[in-house]
């Protein structure tokens, strides 16, 4: 069984940037256990805070640009087309082109580290989890 989940901004950047719970996630994408779902409007927000200056020393330390890792982020990731768009859920507006991609993508799972999003816990079908959790709850189907 392949999972599927949604990540947010910060989960895909903490997973390209440094070893850790979201870099695991990562290489589970990059060895086909892990199917990411994403859309155009997220992919753009990882690539500006991509771009942000206080990673740059982080980037550099990878020998990378940050056109480099947004493409190796980008080939993890399955980019499907949002329809349908969730508003007035989160009490951080930005957020919630998360939920809509999940939604859209019939995924059961938002991995994330921002607080607007982990306080709802579930919106409709999809279960807001940190890096961490989704982790712990699925290490043991990947090995």
């Amino acid at each position: 069984m392949k999972l599927k989940a949604v990540m947010d901004t910060n989960v895909l950047i903490s997973g390209i940037l440094w070893r850790g719970v979201p870099f695991n996630l990562l290489r589970w994408a990059e060895e086909g256990r892990l199917r990411i779902y994403t859309s155009l409007e997220i992919l753009s927000e990882v690539y500006r805070v991509l771009h942000y200056p206080k990673f740059q020393q982080y980037i550099d330390n990878q020998q990378a640009s940050p056109g480099e890792l947004f493409a190796k982020i980008v080939s993890l990731c399955t980019i499907i087309q949002v329809d349908q768009v969730v508003k007035g859920v989160c009490s951080d507006a930005d957020d919630e082109k998360f939920l809509s991609c999940a939604l859209a993508g019939n995924v059961e799972v938002l991995v994330s580290g921002d607080k607007h999003l982990l306080d709802l816990k579930q919106y409709q079908s999809v279960r807001i989890l940190t890096a961490q959790e989704f982790y712990q709850e699925n290490i043991h189907k990947i090995t």
